[in-house]
């Protein structure tokens, strides 16, 4: 089920994982802009930051799909801004 945004503050307290069952990583942008125009596709959007940078230095892996988008196993709360 994607974030609506009467959910928004309690995501803070919790991973970002994939959010079907026939998903395998969490969908990420590398910029507000394609956020926003990605989400808008399914209602009001609602863009989370990611501290990739983090997640990437304590070993977190990051895939790149064959259409270019930036994809994680999960996304723990400490890494959201």
């Amino acid at each position: 089920m994607p974030v609506r945004l009467r959910h928004a503050p309690s995501v803070a307290c919790r991973e970002i994982s994939p959010c079907h069952p026939a998903g395998d990583h969490v969908h990420l942008s590398a910029d507000r802009e394609t956020a926003l125009r990605v989400g808008g596709r399914r209602g009001v959007p609602v863009v989370l930051v990611v501290d990739a940078a983090g997640m990437h230095a304590t070993g977190h892996p990051f895939y790149r799909s064959a259409n270019g988008v930036w994809l994680a196993d999960h996304v723990p709360p400490a890494f959201l801004r």
